[in-house]
């Protein structure tokens, strides 16, 4: 089964040619042409993680205003609280309107612009928004053929990535996998993971019975001139408590710090 995530998209968004999400290099497309066919001045980007923000200071360098509402009290939820600080200081820094904590209940198009109503709030109102709330495994085609799904569902698959059809083996984006700090079932592996398993599935077929190991959730993000990276379990969502093996780490640095001669980066 090939890599397969879809955007999130509650009931509570409306449709219109002015609301994006992104998935697809069509669809950085189709921003972009909107961006330059129609010159919006402000936008509303809807979620703090590694979209949400990554599309805000992009908007911003193209002098857009720019509008970010997270539900949360903290951008870059896989992150901790001291963390994600910093980062909200560089995008503060930028010029960009953050609202945290506020809920969005409705967003709806009406002619040329969007508005959002925010709970216990103002509504915003903008030219243009984009909907970066997270992602999910795109399983019809593994619902279809029956197999068993865990986890926002993701295919459950087991330490060689067989299904629950010993005949249909599965690997990427759309798999159940285990982490290696809390032992539990978690959803949407990392790239690195995502290439090790397509290896490892690559040498199974070659009659090569490899396992594939559990994995501890690296994750890297660039924020402004930062870097930010994670491993292991984190605060946030309470992961690493129970088995007593709540490792965590986290750098953030400037580029030029970690790559002294990456002047072009």
């Amino acid at each position: 089964m090939r890599r397969a995530r879809r955007p999130i998209r509650p009931a509570f968004v409306g449709e219109g040619d002015r609301i994006f999400t992104l998935r697809t290099m069509e669809d950085t497309f189709r921003l972009d042409d909107f961006l330059r066919a129609a010159s919006p001045a402000r936008a509303l980007v809807v979620g703090g993680g590694f979209i949400g923000i990554e599309t805000a200071e992009n908007l911003a360098e193209r002098g857009v205003r720019v509008t970010l509402v997270q539900m949360e009290d903290q951008v870059m939820l896989p992150f901790d609280y001291d963390m994600a600080c910093i980062l909200r200081a560089q995008l503060l820094g930028k010029g960009i309107d953050l609202r945290l904590d506020s809920k969005v209940t409705d967003l709806r198009q009406a002619g040329d612009a969007v508005t959002a109503q925010i709970e216990n709030a103002s509504p915003v109102t903008a030219d243009f928004a984009m909907l970066a709330i997270g992602v999910l495994p795109e399983t019809s085609l593994a619902a279809a053929a029956g197999l068993t799904l865990g986890r926002k569902g993701a295919v459950v698959v087991d330490e060689h990535m067989r299904t629950s059809d010993p005949d249909i083996y599965a690997a990427g984006d759309a798999v159940q996998v285990c982490d290696a700090v809390t032992g539990r079932a978690v959803a949407h592996p990392p790239r690195g993971p995502r290439q090790q398993a397509g290896a490892h599935r690559g040498g199974q077929h070659r009659g090569h019975p490899l396992r594939l190991p559990r994995r501890a959730g690296l994750l890297r993000a660039q924020s402004v001139r930062h870097d930010g990276g994670r491993h292991g379990a984190f605060r946030a969502r309470g992961e690493g408590r129970g088995a007593g093996r709540g490792q965590r780490a986290a750098v953030l640095a400037r580029t030029r710090e970690l790559l002294p001669r990456a002047a072009g980066i």
